[in-house]
């Protein structure tokens, strides 16, 4: 990430709170200065360099969520008596006090020297895919949470580190954070073969309103192009699904559920037209038999990535015998979905 990356980063995220403050302008203002204060404070503090890009994410991915900062009310101000302002600020006081005296119990609370156990599943880069209250609620291939994943990712390294993180340790089912003495338990739960992760997240809800950590999900990526184990199970299911709805028509939903790439390259009524034309020479299907799959990182015109390109002997209405080959790419968040067709 570059350092206009790293800047656009934090100025996404004041931006963002900006967008959820329900104060006056003036107010307002203050609190967003005091918010960037506390990002540079907090990236000082861990030694990160701000044109880091990673370590800025890491740090904004620490912080409560911009919705949070939602919650503020504009009141009409009013004279307010001398004897209440003494009451207010000794019950200020008192709050203080107890705030203080809870955070310290709640900081011994997490146990962050623990010795170290190695667990070789967990070594590698792992990306994030979704926030969820509960493992429960994930599904692979379904985004639930409709904001940004604030963290990206994690890699873990040899020996308990974390890449570009030096405040993280961890140790077997544990992530450590030394500065906010946090211990947060992981699992490793494979989906049809495809590892994922599931990190508790001890933001500033669970720090200090009590709340119950919710999930972060992250499935581990390969190194050097290699398929997952389930990956080509997962692709062939995708391509079965979308060509299932060429059959029955859906045209449309056939290009909502194609791979970000294929989208972006062509339109819906491009789309459209293509498959009137396919289907009026055609006709409806009446057979189709797998024949073989290629697993590919490279194809002409397209993003490096992971494609598995499959052929299946089909026969239609108007032709007997056809060869369409069908070509599905690994997304970001562990789906596969079809970026090409076509027949011959």
């Amino acid at each position: 990430m570059n350092p206009q990356t790293s800047h656009g980063a934090i100025q996404s995220y004041l931006d963002r709170v900006k967008r959820n403050l329900s104060t006056d302008p003036v107010e307002g203002e203050e609190i967003l200065q005091q918010v960037e204060e506390h990002i540079h404070e907090l990236l000082r503090a861990k030694g990160v360099d701000p044109l880091d890009g990673r370590g800025v994410e890491a740090v904004l991915a620490e912080m409560d969520p911009p919705e949070s900062y939602g919650h503020g009310v504009v009141e009409t101000k009013k004279p307010f008596p001398m004897g209440l302002w003494v009451r207010f600020f000794f019950c200020l006081l008192l709050g203080a006090i107890a705030f203080v005296v809870l955070e310290q119990d709640r900081r011994e609370g997490d146990d962050i020297d623990l010795p170290f156990v190695d667990d070789p599943q967990v070594l590698g880069e792992w990306v994030s895919v979704d926030f969820v209250e509960r493992q429960d609620d994930f599904r692979v291939g379904e985004r639930t949470h409709a904001g940004d994943l604030y963290l990206k990712g994690l890699t873990f390294l040899e020996e308990g580190k974390v890449e570009a993180a030096p405040w993280w340790t961890w140790t077997k089912g544990v992530l450590m954070h030394s500065g906010d003495r946090t211990a947060s338990a992981y699992t490793i739960e494979a989906f049809d073969g495809v590892p994922f992760l599931f990190l508790e997240w001890k933001n500033g809800d669970v720090l200090h309103r009590g709340q119950e950590p919710k999930l972060y999900v992250m499935r581990k990526m390969e190194r050097g192009g290699a398929m997952a184990d389930g990956d080509e199970a997962l692709a062939r299911e995708a391509a079965l699904f979308w060509l299932s709805q060429l059959d029955a028509g859906n045209v449309k939903g056939s290009y909502q559920t194609s791979a970000r790439f294929f989208r972006d390259k062509v339109s819906l009524e491009q789309w459209e037209g293509s498959v009137s034309m396919v289907r009026e020479r055609l006709g409806t299907l009446v057979s189709r038999d797998f024949m073989a799959a290629q697993h590919l990182t490279s194809l002409p015109g397209a993003p490096d990535g992971n494609y598995l390109v499959l052929q299946y002997r089909s026969s239609f209405e108007k032709k007997g015998d056809v060869i369409e080959t069908v070509t599905p790419m690994g997304e970001k968040d562990g789906s596969w979905k079809v970026s090409g067709y076509y027949f011959r």
